[in-house]
């Protein structure tokens, strides 16, 4: 048994699916929700960002994966909890038309590249990782069809694929909003940051201070 970072909710882990990391709670700890938001976590994996999204009273929360594993294992994990507003859907994104627009969504997405990386034995492992399966422009495409006009949406990416970000935003018509650099202490550089997302073209971006995990 294991539990979340900031709210210390109980949840199972499966050693053949991606465990909770930095990425994942610099994710949770720059998310806002507002009670009565609707939610749409993509690459939900074991549930563990939607464990922290029940915390502010949404009124309703949708995870995707396209992982069986992960999937089932978040239906476990919200089970645990007895958390019963959501919806858990193993298919692939980019294939998927949702029956509403959601206030918030949320995604850690793969960002590695399979070409530079070793190739975990894990199935569920490599479409978690790497970029093959969503990549950025996907990710975005995504997000301008099913985010509402004035929601707003977290995604934790590569600090050194921001220029590639804003261009991605741009032409989805969405503007990066905030960035939020992560200082991971293990590291002399700022590897991973959270982008806030909203639509419209370029609106004002904002930098914030390096949240210290």
């Amino acid at each position: 048994m294991d539990y979340t970072p900031h709210h210390k909710i109980p949840l199972f882990q499966d050693d053949a699916l991606f465990k909770m990391n930095t990425d994942t709670s610099a994710l949770m700890k720059c998310m806002k929700i507002k009670e009565g938001d609707t939610v749409l976590d993509i690459g939900t994996n074991h549930g563990v960002v939607l464990l922290e999204a029940s915390v502010y009273g949404p009124s309703w929360m949708t995870g995707i994966d396209i992982n069986p594993l992960g999937i089932e294992l978040a239906h476990k994990n919200m089970q645990l909890n007895h958390i019963h507003n959501v919806s858990l859907l193993c298919q692939d994104v980019s294939e998927t038309r949702f029956d509403g627009k959601f206030d918030v969504i949320l995604s850690n997405p793969p960002y590695f590249d399979p070409e530079q990386h070793t190739m975990s034995e894990s199935h569920a492992i490599q479409n978690a990782k790497f970029s093959k399966k969503l990549d950025f422009d996907a990710l975005l495409k995504v997000i301008q069809s099913a985010l509402k006009l004035k929601g707003r949406a977290y995604v934790v990416y590569r600090s050194s694929m921001l220029a590639q970000c804003f261009r991605s935003a741009y032409e989805h018509q969405l503007s990066i909003t905030q960035i939020q650099l992560i200082d991971d202490k293990r590291l002399s550089h700022y590897k991973t940051c959270v982008l806030t997302l909203a639509h419209g073209s370029n609106k004002p971006c904002e930098v914030l201070k390096a949240l210290s995990l």
